[in-house]
């Protein structure tokens, strides 16, 4: 029994830490989502499909970057996290719903999240870039969004904020072109 544990200790050194899990907030911040009273649609619902289908639960396994250390890598739920966001956001302004006559179909080209710890295992930066193909009733036009915070020696409120407000950030910059390429292209 000694050795065996002797043997999974050591195993366990030699390889480190292999995933670390954080409490990430599936929520958009209020203060981000008040934004979105400004935009209002001129359809009254909207349903979303995924493209790949399974990207509102997606995780990815990332390392951070400049991390010096044992740990490998954190599931990072970057497609949880966008689609979450985004339907709140867009739920703001024309309401989505499961089954309606108006479908917009979101392609998710790329989405990436990218993080770097500082002392005490929390992340003080964040980048989130995403690139989707949007197609409403024959229209499609393809976007990039884009956000960063760095919270590089200010530290943080949680062990996760900047990572969750680039989150917010690029969901709120989704479901902005949404409603305004809705409303230009007089879709209601």
């Amino acid at each position: 029994m000694f050795k065996k544990a002797c043997v999974v200790f050591l195993v366990s050194i030699l390889t480190g830490c292999s995933t670390l899990k954080h409490q990430f907030s599936t929520r958009m911040d209020y203060s981000e989502l008040v934004t979105m009273n400004d935009f209002q649609s001129t359809i009254p619902e909207i349903s979303i499909i995924w493209n790949p289908s399974n990207f509102p639960a997606s995780f990815e396994e990332k390392t951070p970057d400049a991390f010096q250390g044992k740990l490998r890598e954190s599931r990072i739920p970057t497609g949880v996290a966008i689609a979450s966001r985004l339907t709140e956001a867009l739920d703001k302004s024309v309401r989505v719903i499961k089954k309606s006559d108006t479908v917009l179909l979101i392609k998710i080209n790329n989405a990436a999240s990218v993080y770097r710890y500082s002392e005490g295992m929390t992340i003080d930066y964040g980048k989130t870039t995403v690139n989707a193909t949007f197609t409403l009733q024959g229209y499609q036009w393809t976007e990039s969004f884009s956000y960063e915070k760095d919270n590089s020696g200010i530290g943080s409120l949680t062990n996760t904020k900047p990572l969750e407000i680039t989150w917010d950030k690029v969901a709120v910059q989704m479901a902005t072109s949404i409603i305004k390429h809705i409303n230009q292209k007089d879709l209601g």
